[in-house]
């Protein structure tokens, strides 16, 4: 069992009466003595060193403490432990790590527990906010101090880039070597190459390289990516993001190395990710969250994420405690004038660029959020003709407490029969880790209400030779008999099983190219809106349905969106609901009353035929 920390440097404290008799040379070296006292603390207070021009900003205060917890093995999934609380447990026959932990305090009014430590931190944060130059050019620097026989790799999407921030780092170095010359110098000065900078007279290096660049064959305890994806172009590219996660996978991943010096200050490595997040499917949403068989991604419980929106948006989670709508500052001064008119302007940029979502709250080009209902009643064996559904929050459109205030509709409930079940596909024909889903929802429509109910859903990668099998059993269990079906070359053979062999009606729909116009020009984005598409509050898969609807189109996969948009547009091109006549008998007195109403409806059209009679009047 071993506890690990960064010790601290202590300097004696020499009150002012006697710096006023020491020598200039004394007072240089107590200086110096200060100096470096003061970068050891931590990569902000060398910042501050380093680039006098930095600024203490309580976003850039959050993410130092989030490094500091991450070098000093006290960092959590959801945010820093106490300082001297962490215990590492290593088997000494394996030496390997069996167990890390630290205490963590939610709040001030909570008692710390002892909790799993994580050994990956993920930022995202908006542009010019002082983020890259404390990560990239800064924290390595601090860690070297530390460590000098530290071995680092610095990586992003290409190597030039990564060669600018080497050669940067070299020149600062050198630069303060004479104000600050506790900072680790280069070997070979000027002429060092730019792509790693090594460490004069002892061991340690940071190597800087770009996507696919070259350091394989070497180990590094410290990992720190920026944007391995270079913009917004670039992550729209199955292909570049597909590049960019095997480059994560092979190379970077594979580098990480224990150290197993018996004076190494950080024998077990960490990675830091930073990055826009563009698309859901990018390096920090492929490395940071997990996606389980039904779609939903859940943060991952060895990344400890870290995003700071530009501004608040919710002030019960916002990491730094801020009031809806405050927004905290950047190098650029742009304040909450200018991020409203970039949230109009273009509301998924602002969200990528400036909130740290690949898309827009509440949806991207389609609302995300279902109703719900709860089911009463229907028949064992699946049967619909006495099927019942208690819907709530059906808007009735009755307003109440109206005048200047916002207005209020009064909810309903509605006791639903005549449901008409049928089974939307959107299909796929191979079982590849990196294609699509055969996906397919079982639904109930009620053309009284235009209420469109999700019963159930498939979603499993299949061949064509296996859609028989697996998805006729689904669709039986609410006996549908029609189904819906994409015009491409498997879906047509399938067609023609359902119909020749099963005697169901079968619709196709039109297969497109572009499925974000087709999606977007259904009835979908309305449906979803108005809260007219329902499904079971207790439904396992509705949270990852819900998820890829928010997500499109810049999710990994669209098939869920492509069957439901089928689906809306489907019962939005049936006719009208006509309610039925109403058969109960009449009173004489009733029918006394329409034929009195009829006849002057009669007298009425005679008269307006006639020209004396309007003269007349």
């Amino acid at each position: 069992m071993s506890t690990f920390q960064i010790p601290r440097v202590e300097i004696p404290f020499i009150p002012p009466e006697d710096l006023a008799h020491a020598t200039p040379e004394e007072v240089a070296s107590y200086e110096a003595a200060l100096r470096r006292a003061k970068a050891l603390e931590s990569p902000l207070d060398l910042a501050e060193l380093l680039f006098p021009e930095t600024r203490r900003w309580q976003h850039l205060e959050l993410l130092n403490e989030h490094l500091v917890a991450l070098a000093e093995y006290r960092l959590t999934k959801d945010g820093p432990g106490l300082p001297d609380s962490t215990i590492l447990v290593f088997d000494e026959a394996s030496e390997t790590l069996t167990s890390a932990t630290c205490l963590y305090r939610p709040d001030a009014l909570t008692l710390p527990v002892r909790v799993p430590i994580v050994f990956n931190l993920s930022v995202s944060m908006r542009p010019r906010a002082g983020k890259s130059r404390l990560i990239n050019q800064v924290l390595p620097v601090w860690l070297l101090l530390h460590d000098p026989n530290l071995l680092i790799a610095v990586g992003t999407y290409s190597d030039s880039f990564a060669d600018e921030w080497g050669e940067m780092m070299r020149d600062n170095c050198i630069d303060e070597q004479e104000r600050l010359p506790f900072l680790p110098q280069p070997q070979g000065g000027r002429r060092a190459a730019r792509d790693v900078f090594k460490v004069e007279g002892h061991k340690g290096r940071i190597a800087f390289t770009g996507v696919g660049g070259g350091i394989n064959g070497k180990g590094f305890q410290v990992m720190i990516g920026d944007d391995f994806i270079k913009n917004d172009v670039e992550a729209q590219s199955p292909t570049t993001r597909q590049g960019a996660k095997n480059f994560y996978d092979s190379t970077w991943t594979t580098r990480r190395t224990v150290s197993f010096s018996l004076d190494a200050r950080f024998p077990i490595p960490f990675e830091v990710l930073m990055g826009t997040r563009w698309h859901h499917d990018d390096i920090l949403g492929y490395a940071c969250y997990d996606t389980d068989e039904d779609g939903a991604r859940q943060e991952s419980p060895a990344w400890c994420i870290l995003n700071i929106p530009a501004m608040c948006e919710d002030e019960d989670t916002d990491p730094l405690g801020r009031k809806l709508g405050e927004v905290h500052p950047n190098a650029a001064a742009e304040g909450a004038d200018f991020l409203e008119k970039k949230k109009i302007q273009n509301p998924r940029v602002y969200a990528a660029l400036y909130q740290g979502r690949p898309s827009p709250e509440g949806g991207g080009l389609i609302p995300n959020t279902f109703n719900t209902y709860i089911r009463k009643g229907g028949h064992a064996d699946g049967g619909t003709d006495d099927l019942e559904f208690f819907m709530f929050e059906k808007l009735t459109g009755n307003v109440i407490d109206g005048g200047n205030e916002e207005d209020r509709f009064v909810t309903s409930t509605a006791y639903v029969h005549e449901m008409i079940p049928f089974c939307s596909i959107d299909m796929a024909a191979t079982k590849k880790t990196t294609s699509d889903y055969t996906v397919a929802f079982n639904c109930l429509y009620s053309r009284e209400h235009h209420a469109l109910f999700i019963v159930d859903r498939f979603r499993k990668r299949i061949t064509t030779d296996e859609y028989e099998a697996s998805l006729i059993p689904f669709a039986r269990g609410i006996g549908v008999k029609k189904w819906l079906v994409e015009d491409v070359t498997f879906g047509k053979q399938f067609g023609q099983t359902l119909r020749r062999k099963y005697k169901f009606q079968v619709d196709t729909y039109p297969a497109m190219a572009d499925k974000v116009s087709r999606a977007v020009s259904s009835t979908l984005p309305d449906m979803m809106r108005n809260l007219q598409v329902y499904v079971l509050p207790t439904a396992p898969w509705r949270e990852g349905t819900e998820a890829e609807i928010g997500e499109f189109p810049h999710s990994d996969h669209d098939d869920m969106v492509d069957a439901l948009a089928a689906a809306a547009q489907y019962v939005s091109d049936m006719p009208r609901y006509r309610p039925p006549k109403d058969d109960t008998p009449k009173s004489l007195g009733d029918e006394i009353d329409e034929h009195v109403d009829k006849q002057a409806r009669r007298t009425r059209r005679r008269q307006s035929r006639d020209p004396w009679a309007q003269i007349s009047r």
